[in-house]
């Protein structure tokens, strides 16, 4: 694989008309790249199929009532000072922002639809664990996730 330098020197190495064209056909390649980017609102809250990937998950539901197959688990950890009303409202704004996070199914005719809901709150819990020693914090952490990570996904 050439390296930046080769490849700077390869540029120098072009025509004042192949410069001008390499730039012009980058300048299109990134145009392009944003118009494809930007995702627009869906204009209408008629009812709208679920996609494939969606309509295995309700099979699997449908399969094992309250299971956990849509659960993907992962974790962070934050250090420092949490600012819990900060946070809150960051989660919310993010479910304002994107349908999938506020979309749930319903059945039509036996087929499942997306229903994509208007807005959400949903409480978000926090357990405080700052009179625990490092290790009892290290625990319950561990039990907090594992239940988690069991709840079943609605």
């Amino acid at each position: 694989m050439p390296s930046s330098e080769d490849i700077s020197q390869r540029r120098l190495d072009l025509s004042p008309a192949k410069r001008a064209l390499l730039e012009r056909l980058t300048r299109t390649d990134t145009n392009k790249k944003t118009a494809t980017q930007e995702i627009t609102r869906r204009a209408s809250q008629a009812q709208v199929p679920a996609t494939f990937a969606q309509q295995r998950l309700w099979f699997l539901e449908q399969l094992e009532p309250n299971g956990s197959a849509a659960s993907v688990p992962a974790h962070m950890q934050l250090t420092g000072q949490l600012d819990s009303a900060v946070l809150t409202r960051c989660l919310h704004e993010l479910s304002a922002r994107h349908e999938v996070l506020r979309t749930t199914f319903a059945v039509v005719d036996g087929q499942p639809i997306q229903v994509v809901a208007p807005t959400v709150r949903l409480p978000i819990p926090f357990v405080d664990l700052s009179n625990t020693t490092e290790s009892e914090r290290e625990a319950s952490v561990q039990r907090l996730m594992l239940e988690e990570t069991q709840r079943p996904f609605h």
